[in-house]
């Protein structure tokens, strides 16, 4: 599941970025168009004013034809001063149509096929996009007895036509580039955060091991104490020994649940019979419930029974529920275990009859170390383990655990097993 949400997340990320680009490419179309209308009516401007009987006219004739030439000027010096006055007069009617660009140009003369003048910047070899001709007929054609034309390249349209979109671009620019950073800040946290899991676990796992030698030594030694005291101070070798027992019970399960945890562990699957389970079970449950005042109950409706397991887990997942319904059972408890039949599942329950749990809790009841909250006060011991490896332990069997919860009334929780059969 760690690895499925970045998957998720690089697609998603991966898919926006290709949509954000499929709209930049519409949006450059949409904004290319808007900026051919207005060229159009720019270039028609052009033409119209080169066809009247002006100044500009006749200076570009002189050009081509020499012998107009009436400004007593050297022709290079008509050439660049022609350039000038042709640049500026280009760039005025551009700017009338709110166009703003930078631009090239080149003056030719068709019938000779040949470059009269043009700025030094421009290329006919470059893609024909950004490319316009001006065909100027009328006073222009009649002075210079030409058919002139005029090459106008817009330099760097696509850069122009990208700063139109700014208003568009530059925000999913950053929008991405936001989502890009809590990416891989949420990458770096869960990093962070495998890396403290590891380290809490090994700390729990570290702690416990050391905690097995001085609890054998407790026992060991509050043995060799009760074999010397005399009858009437029993009871305090049996509080010390009972004390022990549930702290041993403690560390058992912390073990075993780091042990399911273990990305490489393997169980120990054979071939069980769930009701020889549940019978070896039942005899202690029975004692439990009767040490506390309450009454345990059997009731094995299942026709199969024969499941693929670790008999060592299942025993231990199904002792934690019977041991959680005996303690947050009602007073006296009243416990009830049972087992039904399903197509290819065989269904194991076991329901009390104490004040349930509260329906806000329900969802994090199987989370490691979760207590349902009680304010400070916590009637039964525990450390939240129970149902998190009874949790654990149902899907290594590639079963589940369900709850009934009915508030005031008592908990059935169901494990659901595969049986032999479904599993093949």
């Amino acid at each position: 599941m760690n690895r499925v949400i970045p998957l998720l997340l690089i697609l998603a990320l991966t898919g926006l970025i290709f949509i954000q680009y499929r709209y930049l490419i519409i949006g450059l179309r949409l904004e290319k168009a808007t900026f051919d209308r207005q060229m159009e009516e720019a270039l028609s401007q052009i033409e119209d004013d080169l066809e009247d009987n002006n100044r500009l006219s006749y200076i570009l004739a002189s050009v081509v034809r020499p012998e107009l030439d009436n400004f007593k000027v050297g022709q290079d010096t008509l050439l660049q001063s022609t350039t000038i006055f042709l640049q500026d007069f280009l760039a005025d009617r551009l700017n009338r149509q709110g166009i703003a660009v930078r631009f090239s140009f080149s003056f030719q003369e068709r019938q000779s096929d040949s470059t009269i003048l043009q700025t030094s910047d421009f290329s006919d070899e470059e893609s024909k996009i950004g490319l316009y001709t001006i065909r100027p007929q009328g006073a222009l054609m009649d002075f210079c007895e030409c058919v002139p034309i005029i090459q106008l390249r817009i330099n760097n349209l696509t850069n122009y036509l990208i700063s139109q979109l700014n208003g568009i671009t530059i925000p999913s620019v950053l929008l991405i580039m936001v989502i890009i950073a809590c990416f891989f800040w949420y990458v770096h946290i869960t990093k962070r955060h495998k890396q403290l899991d590891q380290v809490k676990n090994e700390f729990i796992n570290n702690l416990t091991h050391e905690l097995k030698t001085p609890v054998f030594s407790i026992g060991l030694a509050t043995n060799m104490l009760a074999a010397q005291l005399p009858p009437d101070k029993k009871n305090l070798t049996d509080l010390i020994l009972a004390e022990n027992n549930r702290l041993k019970l403690h560390i058992e399960r912390v073990l075993d649940l780091a042990t399911l945890d273990h990305h490489q562990y393997v169980m120990n699957s054979v071939p069980c019979k769930v009701h020889d389970l549940l019978s070896s079970i039942a005899h202690l449950a029975t004692h439990r419930a009767q040490q506390s005042g309450g009454t345990f109950m059997c009731q094995f409706g299942a026709t199969q029974d024969l499941v693929l397991g670790d008999q060592e887990h299942l025993t231990n997942a199904i002792d934690n529920l019977l041991d959680n319904a005996i303690k947050y059972g009602g007073i006296p408890p009243q416990v009830l275990l049972s087992t039904s039949s399903t197509p290819g599942s065989i269904l194991i329950s076991v329901a009390d009859n104490g004040a349930g749990i509260p329906t806000q809790e329900e969802k994090n009841i199987f989370k490691k170390f979760y207590r349902i909250q009680r304010g400070d006060l916590h009637p039964v011991k525990g450390f939240g383990l129970g149902l998190s490896y009874v949790a654990r332990v149902a899907a290594l069997h590639k079963g589940k655990i369900s709850l009934v919860n009915q508030p005031g009334q008592g908990c059935t929780f169901t494990l659901s097993i595969p049986l032999i059969a479904s599993q093949s």
